[in-house]
């Protein structure tokens, strides 16, 4: 249905083209995905979760991007980029031996991120709890199949940047060598756009101020990167997802790689910094 009313960006950038493929893609997988998946602790759960995930945010971008808003579009598209290298990761996995292992210990960390969520939370604001989440850690490090160590132990990695060295060491082809290097790049520009530092707080997307000014203004351009971002990660987790469900996905991906060009055709000039 796309977008309900009308933005310069929203023409700029083709942004009701965008949203028309979410919507259409997400009513077909809606409607395959209920009489083919059996939620439990499976890969096709975990695939379920992410694209639900991915048509939330993708949708966050596109309205941040009709109303002018690059940067914080750009921070939203690191999350489509990491949805992107875990089904990647479960991918290049999933014909080995231990691959369900992946999977439990995958659904396992729901519970090691609670509990150190709640651990950090007790050193400022310390209960009569802390005794029981300390058990309750050592218990679950016996039921995990690796070591929890870093925010990707699941992996066998310690780091979201050891987990990329991983997949881009998988590729054999020089081009795909190449494509995953230059999505990192925009995952690198994209935390510099989220974090709070002298270069995040500095450069905008699409501005070219001179550093004694603050522009708060939204803008017509510097869309193309964000778009670009999310595109492409899309491509990679609707292509996945299509493909374990049996969904004929040929016109979704033609659409979508056709915005991909039209986006990355214009990046190079869109960005003044």
């Amino acid at each position: 249905m796309g977008f309900d009313y009308s933005t310069p960006a929203i023409i700029k950038w083709q942004l009701d083209n965008f949203m028309d493929v979410i919507d259409e893609f997400e009513s077909i997988f809606a409607d395959t995905v209920h009489h083919k998946v059996c939620v439990g602790q499976n890969y096709e759960t975990i695939l379920l979760h992410i694209v639900g995930k991915s048509m939330v945010t993708v949708r966050e971008i596109l309205t941040l991007c009709a109303h002018g808003y690059p940067d914080g579009a750009l921070s939203l598209g690191r999350n489509l980029y990491e949805q992107m290298i875990v089904i990647s990761f479960f991918e290049m996995h999933k014909d080995d031996v231990d691959f369900q292992e992946y999977v439990d210990d995958f659904f396992l960390n729901y519970e090691v991120q609670r509990n150190k969520c709640f651990r950090d939370i007790d050193r400022y604001i310390p209960d009569d709890g802390r005794t029981a989440l300390e058990v309750e850690w050592e218990n679950l490090k016996k039921h995990t199949k690796r070591k929890l160590h870093g925010d990707y132990w699941w992996t066998n990695h310690n780091s979201f940047s050891e987990l990329v060295e991983h997949i881009m060491q998988g590729q054999t082809d020089k081009c795909m060598y190449k494509f995953w290097g230059v999505h990192y790049m925009r995952y690198k520009r994209a935390c510099i756009a989220l974090h709070a530092g002298c270069m995040g707080n500095s450069i905008r997307i699409g501005s070219n101020t001179a550093s004694n000014v603050v522009d708060t203004s939204p803008s017509v351009y510097g869309q193309s990167t964000p778009l670009v971002y999310a595109a492409v990660s899309l491509i990679a987790i609707v292509g996945v997802a299509c493909s374990t469900f049996q969904i004929d996905n040929t016109k979704h991906l033609a659409s979508l790689n056709e915005l991909a060009v039209f986006y990355q055709k214009q990046e190079k000039g869109d960005i003044c910094e």
